[in-house]
């Protein structure tokens, strides 16, 4: 599959120490922009230009966020490259107006919506009723601020609190049956609707999966099934396959005058490692029937907005949230992870004190490990309240989940070792500890 005209003029991809990036080829127009924004605001046509044009608000690897007030509400739009042209776009559409309609979830309200139909694709055209050229969401903003910003101001009970909170949210969305689904994948309207139509209406529809794995470094060209898929196996063997076949390409198109001799060997490596995970994915996965549930897999500080109080105000970013199996969806939220060991004690200020009496920056370090450890074991507490079989599957799917973390980082250099250990003691039958904990 080609790259198509939206892919190849606004995104390219680099690469660096961390892997591949994705590029702006072309910033998006400021005046394109406050065209949009003015056009699909309600009466924002109304308001006089200059007094209120878009801003600059945030920006992350496939989105840049402006901001404009009107009527003293703030609307965001948020610009996204085509990495996954027109599903990325529609299918988190869709994704917020069915939580809106079937839970308490705080998410953004979605206003109006660009995203670029697979028949215009073909066309080669954006369509002269998209002046900005790119995919895009105007939504209202959530009042609150990211957790991330205030984290070092908010006491641990306060912290406590904010856990179980959204230790609510996530397990409502779990249990909602509008949120699941006989397929893995991601969520669409079944026809077309007009952004604003009472999402009560809307019937939704289990479509091809957008995912970080299937479209990152160019992988949208390859040829490999992308879902809905019936199966934990089926997904897995997919994300397989495009690890392999991206191998098979830096091999084959590897130049010994050009290139790092160590892309080779690296793509060899990682080429082996994904067809032994192959021979092994028969042991990890059931033929039981499985349970599928909308999953947020990004559920970091900078996606969960706090009130003045420190109460929960919202989740951002749904994009890439997709219909995932049960034992994928019942796990700590991200921003619960610690990729260094408990720390059951709280650090004492003397023991990190310099010589002008400032305290060493570990100290800041180690009190965030001691929290994260202490909200960690209260969310999954909680969790264990819940009248239903959420923490029975997280308790029984530590030996999936490591396949996965397999299967997700068997193509990064930094993992590689770790995944050869693990995988010599499954191939060899022998006890092992959690991939994710050696």
């Amino acid at each position: 599959m080609a790259p198509s005209r939206l892919e190849s003029e606004f995104i390219e991809w680099s690469f660096d120490l961390f892997g591949s990036q994705p590029v702006w080829k072309i910033e998006p127009s400021i005046d394109a922009i406050a065209k949009v924004m003015h056009s699909e605001i309600p009466n924002g046509s109304k308001s006089r230009r200059g007094d209120n044009e878009p801003q600059l608000f945030a920006e992350g690897a496939f989105n840049k966020l402006y901001i404009m007030n009107h009527d003293e509400i703030p609307y965001i739009l948020r610009v996204s490259l085509p990495v996954d042209p027109y599903y990325k776009v529609a299918s988190e559409v869709a994704t917020l107006s069915l939580i809106r309609s079937s839970t308490s979830l705080i998410v953004p309200e979605v206003i109006a919506h660009h995203a670029e139909s697979p028949e215009k694709r073909i066309e080669g055209g954006c369509g002269v009723d998209n002046p900005l050229g790119l995919e895009w969401i105007l939504m209202k903003k959530l009042p609150g601020q990211a957790l991330a910003e205030v984290w070092d101001n908010i006491s641990i009970d306060s912290k406590i609190s904010l856990v179980e909170s959204i230790a609510d949210s996530l397990h409502e969305l779990y249990v909602c049956e509008a949120a699941r689904s006989s397929l893995i994948g991601n969520i669409y309207q079944e026809s077309p609707h007009p952004t604003g139509q009472s999402s009560n209406l809307i019937s939704y529809e289990t479509g091809r999966i957008v995912s970080m794995p299937f479209f990152w470094n160019q992988r949208l060209s390859q040829s490999v099934h992308r879902g809905p898929f019936s199966s934990s196996a089926e997904w897995l063997t997919a994300r397989l396959l495009l690890v392999i076949n991206e191998c098979n390409i830096l091999i084959d198109n590897f130049c010994e005058n050009m290139g790092d001799i160590d892309e080779k060997y690296d793509a060899k490596k990682s080429k082996s490692i994904a067809q032994r995970l192959q021979k092994c994915l028969p042991g990890f996965c059931s033929d039981q029937q499985e349970t599928f549930c909308l999953h947020h897999d990004d559920i970091s500080l900078h996606n969960i907005l706090i009130n003045s109080t420190g109460g929960l105000a919202g989740i951002v970013d749904w994009e890439c949230v997709s219909i995932v199996p049960a034992w994928k969806s019942c796990q700590v939220p991200f921003f619960l992870t610690n990729t260094a060991p408990p720390r059951a004690s709280k650090p004492r200020a003397e023991d990190y004190l310099e010589y002008d009496g400032s305290l060493n920056d570990l100290y800041f370090t180690h009190i965030k490990e001691w929290e994260i450890t202490i909200l960690r074991k209260r969310f999954l507490e909680y969790m264990e309240t819940k009248d239903s079989d959420w923490i029975r599957v997280y308790e029984s799917s530590r030996r999936i989940r490591d396949f996965e973390y397999a299967v997700q980082h068997c193509d990064n250099e930094m993992m590689i070792e770790r995944i050869i250990a693990w995988l010599y003691m499954v191939e060899n039958k022998q006890q092992y500890w959690s991939l994710q904990m050696m």
